[in-house]
């Protein structure tokens, strides 16, 4: 027990690490769309004081709405727990905006003769400068994400596996216990007091 327990804290180690790995280029990213999301605001004011049709205006705003959502985004509350879940649906919403960004920007390279503008960050070329950045800072994670997932997965099989997880055989040894010395005995009571609870059933082939 003693040795499955060592082996147990060096996988919990590792999948922290490995959560932890995720923050900053997660956080990284967000700051780059929340750059980007003024830029896209300033290109849809632009694009809509130049004379092309009323409905490529609709069309364009409809995309960027797609790609900045369309109320203010929520600030995360400090010391907030990171949770793979959360980290994963939060990627594929990224992977979406990723897609839609680049909508927009062929959106605009179709229609060059009024959307030309003189500022440089809001230039098409400019535009997919940072679309190339967002697309560098996804695949990164993307790698980070399926390193997390494997750590997870290594450390629940170690605590869920069936029969052999840690769960299991800590839940046996109290039996044993019971069994050893009698249920109502010091050595009984005292490794009741120690609660154990299976959140999965995992079974390793």
């Amino acid at each position: 027990m003693t040795t499955q327990w060592n082996a147990m804290t060096v996988l919990e180690s590792d999948f922290n690490t490995a959560l932890e790995n995720t923050r900053i280029p997660t956080n990284n990213r967000e700051l780059i769309f929340e750059n980007l999301n003024k830029i896209l605001s300033r290109t849809i004011s632009f694009y809509g004081s130049t004379d092309t049709q009323g409905e490529n205006i609709k069309d364009a705003m409809g995309i960027k709405k797609l790609i900045t959502g369309g109320g203010k985004a929520k600030k995360k509350p400090k010391g907030e727990t990171l949770d793979v879940k959360k980290i994963s649906t939060s990627h594929l919403s990224f992977l979406q905006k990723t897609e839609n960004l680049e909508r927009l920007i062929m959106f605009y390279e179709n229609d060059l003769t009024f959307y030309n503008p003189n500022e440089t960050a809001l230039k098409t070329v400019s535009l997919r400068a940072t679309l190339t950045d967002i697309r560098t800072a996804n695949d990164s994670i993307d790698v980070l994400i399926k390193t997390l997932v494997i750590k997870r997965t290594a450390r629940n099989y170690a605590l869920y596996n069936l029969g052999n997880g840690i769960i299991d055989v800590a839940l046996a040894c109290k039996k044993y216990i019971r069994g050893l010395y009698g249920v109502r005995s010091p050595e009984a009571r005292l490794a009741g007091k120690i609660k154990l609870k299976r959140f999965l059933k995992l079974q390793q082939v």
